[in-house]
């Protein structure tokens, strides 16, 4: 059984703080009043390299965000305006690269509004709003033609590194008040999938192809595929028409990702992929699969094997079988062999990560890329896992130093008191404070240390209480990472 490897969230957390000014500006509503608001955002994620293309600041650069605003009637959210924020108008904090701040303006009415914001995603949806404003259509309707297109593989070269789409939305709120200081999670629209060589698999890894790979992917997901009290896509949300290219069915020789002379021993972070659908055993030249070239044991000529994204066996930590209907295990890990018809296919869905290993090789490989793709069976023993890249865990900065924290939101009206589990092989201290609310205590139980600790919270809330307080990490007196923790009674 291959060792479980700890995986970090690829989300981004958004923080949400608005100062008012009073002016009107050219975006204001015809012939209603509107309030000017500063908005920060904290893009608090990871400087791992196990979740990211490139450096942590490189990869916080946003290039555009969009901010769309939908009056929100019970379950149903209608689109009311739109907000555009470019470039040059996004302010980078100057000791906090990941602090992003701009301004917009909001209606002062009374209504409720959900606001969704888009990064990186400009063109995506000015082809959406170029000949049609859309007021009054419903959320599905807007999202489904958001679509973001590549019929090549995604670039991630440093130089001119195509900025992977970024999804979040907001609860429904009716004052700048309510919304100031809320947390607004931003999704990936992307799957990543890595690759790695076991030393012993006797396997010279060269040639990469991916077949029946989608060109096509939605920015927003349809919200009937995502759990958002868990924070987990149940299943991926395809565009219409949804494209697919190096098709199996029609003898494509398939596109090499990468064609190497020499030995690529582990690939993170270089594939990036919009979602799929899971296929079956009997539907599998239709699925989505690998295809890896390379020498075995030592021999000059080259041969290819198709990987699957399927478990051989059950999958370890999860529903066995998964039941797609409530969304894939947490963690998945096959111990190798040959895709079969007993075997657990896997849809790519967004903001996750698949990993393969290889382990070795049980008989020769196919003779060219397209013959491989079209082999039920495969040669080449491999690993597979997946993670839900929404695991409270953080990695700080660009080191190998941990901070996992249970949970950001803590319900009083469920547990009171309510407990929060830490912890972070980071050589600092614990701080927890700059609460917002005088409703609520945090204390901290256990060393303030590095070690694992608990922050116990009780107080007395009344209904629809909701506040806010920081857990943070400190090197000496500075503050080295931070996390949001919402408190609500509800």
């Amino acid at each position: 059984m291959f060792k479980r490897i700890r995986h970090i969230i690829i989300i981004m957390p958004v923080l949400f703080s608005m100062l008012i000014f009073s002016c009107i500006d050219r975006e204001s509503p015809e012939g209603i009043d509107s309030d000017k608001n500063e908005i920060t955002l904290y893009f608090r994620s990871s400087g791992s390299p196990h979740t990211r293309a490139l450096n942590d600041s490189l990869e916080s650069i946003v290039e555009h965000i969009d901010v769309l605003a939908f009056e929100a009637w019970s379950t149903n959210a209608f689109f009311a305006y739109r907000r555009s924020i470019d470039k040059d108008e996004i302010t980078t904090d100057a000791n906090d690269y990941s602090i992003k701040k701009f301004k917009i303006t909001v209606p002062k009415d009374a209504k409720t509004y959900k606001y969704a914001i888009l990064a990186n995603a400009r063109s995506e949806v000015e082809a959406v709003f170029a000949n049609n404003e859309h007021i009054g259509e419903g959320m599905e309707q807007i999202y489904s033609g958001i679509i973001s297109s590549e019929p090549n593989y995604w670039n991630v070269e440093p130089s001119n590194y195509r900025r992977i789409p970024l999804w979040g939305e907001s609860e429904g709120v009716k004052t700048v008040a309510e919304l100031d200081n809320s947390i607004i999670q931003l999704y990936r629209s992307l799957a990543a999938i890595d690759i790695s060589i076991e030393p012993t698999a006797g396997f010279k890894l060269k040639e990469i192809y991916i077949f029946n790979r989608p060109t096509k992917g939605r920015v927003a997901p349809d919200k009937a595929r995502f759990d958002a009290i868990n924070n987990r896509f149940k299943s991926p949300t395809l565009p219409v028409p949804f494209d697919i290219t190096d098709k199996i069915t029609t003898n494509s020789p398939g596109t090499p990702l990468i064609k190497s002379n020499s030995e690529i021993v582990e690939l993170k972070n270089t594939i990036f992929m919009y979602e799929t659908e899971k296929h079956d055993s009997e539907n599998y030249l239709l699925a989505t699969c690998l295809v890896l070239g390379g020498n075995v044991n030592n021999k000059a000529t080259m041969s290819y094997y198709r990987v699957d994204f399927a478990d051989y066996k059950p999958p370890i930590g999860g529903t066995t079988p998964p039941d797609w209907n409530t969304g894939p295990p947490t963690t998945g890990s096959g111990d190798g062999g040959s895709v079969g018809s007993g075997d657990i296919y896997y849809p790519l869905l967004r903001n996750h990560r698949y990993e393969i290993k290889v382990a070795g090789t049980s008989g020769s490989g196919s003779s060219s890329p397209l013959f491989a793709a079209q082999a039920q069976g495969s040669h080449l023993i491999t690993g597979f896992s997946t993670w839900n890249n929404h695991d409270e865990n953080l990695y700080i900065d660009d080191t190998p130093y941990e901070f996992k924290i249970s949970k950001t939101t803590v319900n009083l009206k469920t547990s009171n008191p309510a407990y929060i589990s830490l912890s972070t092989t980071f050589p600092g201290r614990w701080s927890v404070g700059d609460e917002t609310s005088s409703w609520f205590k945090c204390t901290v139980n256990g060393s303030a240390q590095n070690a694992n600790v608990s922050v116990m919270l009780n107080g007395t809330p009344s209904a629809g209480d909701i506040g806010y307080f920081k857990i943070k990490l400190m090197d000496g007196a500075k503050e080295k990472l931070s996390q949001l923790v919402k408190v609500e009674y509800r």
